[in-house]
């Protein structure tokens, strides 16, 4: 369980500025703008502007004539939040946006990537990685599109992300020592990006309410990311109820560090949590069998899962309404004082994850019988 302390907590502090040039900030959105002549009234372009707690401002040296603009981030990304994403409001013409990450000190007339210490992934498709030459690596980014930069500190490497899924990744071995900043580079007037250091957004696949961080290829789901990244999230859109009273999932593939968490929770769950450490939910992780009750501390309940396993959460009905878990279809547990609606929730930690849902089940019969 550990290891899920460790697996991100979002940041809002990464979305504010340390050290730009020709970069804007409003609320969440950075705006390449070449001069403040021409800036919109509302935005600010202030050493220390955007999110997260204010700081003494720091010289900058001079900048020498150029048309890019670059923004440094506030902190650098950590352990305890290796990740941002972003949404791409505006792309220029020319798609030559890159983002990426760099030293503190990166100058702030060159794009991420073009210097050493530091990587930058341009919107065309292009890697570069400490040097002015770069390389094909995962397709284009669109405008629309949510990006996402991260560091593997167990790999000492960057990745990146498209939409939710894993591009790729690259070593950078100075970006695991703790001075890795979100930097982004802009060339032309009017790009634009909005950061979400919270990573979730909503789908409209049939089932699914939210999701964060997990691709699903219709029933099944799956896990892409490193070790060290962000938890995932998938939640249904229809809490368990007279209607809609079970919902199964099979374990796939258990993953490197079976740390998958099946279970129920409210729709206001925090879309980096598994389900059972917060209030109004409860879940089982799947590598250890410790069932979670509105707590991070567990209980045993001697029932590991193993790939092919299926795990599954019903409720009965009654003058007190009972959450049942089950076991391929034997009752593990029985839990009543959670409050409700709870939504089908699913938690993924580590790469090669994946499970299959099975949704709006009739209750086993051994989740009818009496306690």
């Amino acid at each position: 369980i550990q290891n899920m302390e460790d697996s991100g907590v979002p940041d809002d502090r990464l979305a504010g500025l340390r050290r730009h040039e020709r970069v804007w900030v409003s609320g969440m959105k950075w705006f390449y703008i070449p001069n403040k002549e021409i800036a919109p009234q509302g935005l600010v372009a202030v050493e220390g502007a955007g999110v997260g707690s204010p700081h003494e401002e720091q010289p900058v040296p001079p900048v020498p004539p150029c048309s890019n603009g670059v923004g440094v981030g506030q902190i650098p990304l950590t352990s305890d939040a290796p990740y941002i994403e972003l949404g791409i409001i505006k792309l220029g013409e020319e798609r030559k946006l890159t983002v990426g990450v760099a030293s503190e000190d990166h100058p702030l007339n060159q794009m991420p990537g073009s210097l050493p210490n530091s990587v930058g992934y341009r919107v065309d498709g292009v890697l570069f990685t400490g040097s002015s030459s770069g390389a094909e690596f995962g397709g284009p980014i669109e405008n629309g599109d949510s990006f996402g930069v991260g560091v593997d500190f167990v790999t000492a490497s960057v990745f990146f992300t498209r939409n939710g899924r894993l591009v790729g990744s690259t070593p950078a071995p100075f970006a695991a020592s703790g001075v890795a900043f979100l930097t982004i580079g802009f060339s032309e007037m009017g790009e634009a990006v909005h950061l979400n250091p919270t990573a979730w957004h909503e789908t409209t696949e049939s089932h699914a309410g939210r999701h964060a961080r997990i691709r699903s290829e219709g029933a099944k789901l799956y896990y892409d990311l490193p070790i060290g990244a962000p938890a995932g999230i998938f939640q249904t859109n229809a809490p368990l109820g007279p209607g809609n009273p079970y919902f199964e999932a099979t374990l796939d593939q258990p993953g490197r560090t079976g740390s998958i968490f099946i279970g129920l929770a409210s729709a206001n769950h925090r879309m980096d949590r598994p389900p059972g450490w917060d209030a109004s939910s409860v879940g089982i992780r799947l590598g250890n069998g410790y069932v979670f009750v509105e707590s991070e501390e567990g209980r045993d309940i001697g029932v590991k899962c193993n790939q092919g396993d299926r795990i599954g959460f019903g409720l009965v009905q009654g003058d007190v309404p009972v959450i049942v878990i089950t076991v391929n279809d034997s009752v593990v547990g029985r839990i009543g004082d959670v409050a409700k609606p709870l939504l089908p929730t699913v938690c993924m930690t580590s790469p090669e994850e994946s499970v299959t849902l099975r949704l709006d089940l009739p209750l086993p019969e051994a989740a009818c019988a009496s306690s």
